[in-house]
């Protein structure tokens, strides 16, 4: 289902963006939108609803956002999936109906706000086409930071190459509420990721991609 973004969204309404039916469950995606006091601007949700009983739909995560109606620019907040939910792709599905949506509305300025402090998920959005405006920083950036995978075991693997930042790291609720782990140095018995920078602002590189990979990872759902 196609949904015209514009001014006429009513706040805390679930305006339905896609509903199927995936493993004996009913699931549902939609738009909603909430004021946000702070910043004085509208803050835009997509949310991934499962059906637990006959009429009770149950939120596993979302995605949020800013969204310019007048530019057709929108800036990625974050995403957020139940602990529960957790590592069972539904952030990259979260993700791909987010490029698809925002497409589909004629909004291709998509940038990330400066305050990412996910590692991990700024690795999905570069799975998303989502890049540095000067990809050298990786060579030359304090800030940069490795991303590692064991196979044996579900961790998170990061290695910091600023020592200061990875012992702040280490006292974050980031590292507390999800399976990171720092690392000291490389490990070569680990699958290498990629390289990430936090609080630095990422934005679509090829537009095509990202259409092309949020379509591959929608229709896996239906």
């Amino acid at each position: 289902m196609m949904i015209l973004i514009n001014d006429k969204i009513d706040y805390l309404k679930q305006n339905v963006i896609d509903i199927f039916f995936k493993d004996d469950f009913l699931w549902k995606v939609s738009l909603e939108k909430s004021y946000f006091a702070l910043k004085n601007k509208d803050q835009y949700f997509i949310k991934l609803y499962r059906r637990k009983g006959l009429n009770n739909f149950e939120c596993l995560g979302y995605i949020y956002f800013y969204l310019d109606l007048v530019t057709k620019k929108s800036t990625y907040i974050g995403l957020y999936i139940k602990p529960e939910y957790r590592n069972q792709g539904f952030a990259s599905l979260l993700m791909a109906y987010y490029i698809d949506l925002m497409f589909s509305n004629e909004y291709l300025d998509l940038k990330t706000n400066l305050k990412q402090r996910k590692p991990f998920l700024l690795y999905l959005l570069k799975k998303y086409s989502f890049e540095l405006a000067n990809q050298e920083f990786y060579e030359s950036d304090p800030n940069v930071i490795s991303l590692y995978h064991n196979p044996k075991d579900s961790f998170k693997y990061l290695l910091f190459k600023n020592k200061g930042q990875a012992e702040t790291f280490k006292k974050g609720k980031i590292m507390e509420e999800d399976n990171y782990q720092i690392l000291d140095t490389e490990r070569t018995d680990f699958d290498f990721l990629d390289k990430v920078i936090l609080s630095t602002e990422y934005g679509v590189k090829d537009h095509n991609e990202a259409y092309q990979k949020s379509q591959i990872r929608i229709n896996q759902v239906k």
